[in-house]
């Protein structure tokens, strides 16, 4: 009487030792690089929406006001924003060169914050994989100049949060932009719980397997 429905335990169980890892597979991916382009587009929009709007007059200046290594990704997220809304935009060698005299805005910014961090993980089921919680946090502090005179100012920030498998830690990340790694920090008890958890599930597995044949 009690063999009969540990026959019918069985087949659930395995079933979701082989589904439940695979879980998420298909979803896409985003790179930590385009994560922070796209936290970099929701404060450009911030920044057209709140500066006045006679203020942008083409050409317009793209100066950053000090030395980061994602100064470029500011500079092109801005780039591409304005150059959208119809303006000329100077930045880089052509500012070098000084072209820059020519325009009659200056639109000037400073990175306070531009960051990748895994606040945690989660596992989609007993058995699934891993996801890593991921946050992308921007702000920037942002000036607009006419004629030398700053006409609007403020500090604009925005981030975007979602998760991705922990086995594509090494993918999302760009070993040629340091601003694109984070720290994951995974629990020590988990080195003991998880190998724990495997163990007594695959044994009960067995124990099943086996009292069905009796």
């Amino acid at each position: 009487m009690v063999v009969w429905p540990l026959r019918f335990l069985v087949q659930p169980l395995l079933s979701c030792l082989l589904v439940l890892p695979a879980f998420g597979a298909d979803k896409a991916v985003l790179s930590n690089l385009e994560l922070l382009r796209e936290a970099l587009g929701q404060v450009t929009e911030k920044v057209l929406r709140r500066c006045p709007s006679k203020s942008l007059l083409s050409p317009v200046s793209v100066v950053a006001e000090d030395e980061n290594e994602a100064n470029w990704l500011v500079e092109s997220v801005f780039t591409e924003r304005l150059t959208e809304q119809g303006l000329r935009v100077l930045r880089g060698q052509q500012i070098r060169q000084g072209e820059a005299i020519q325009s009659q805005t200056e639109l000037l910014f400073k990175i306070v914050q531009l960051r990748i961090s895994y606040p945690g993980y989660r596992r989609h089921g007993m058995l699934g994989s891993k996801w890593v919680r991921r946050l992308a946090q921007v702000k920037l502090s942002v000036q607009l100049a006419s004629s030398g005179r700053v006409v609007w100012l403020d500090d604009i920030g925005a981030s975007i949060e979602d998760e991705f498998p922990r086995r594509s830690l090494s993918w999302v990340e760009n070993s040629l932009y340091p601003f694109t790694k984070g720290e994951l920090k995974e629990a020590d008890w988990n080195k003991f719980l998880e190998p724990a958890i495997v163990s007594t599930v695959v044994g009960g597995l067995v124990y099943l397997f086996y009292s069905s044949r009796l």
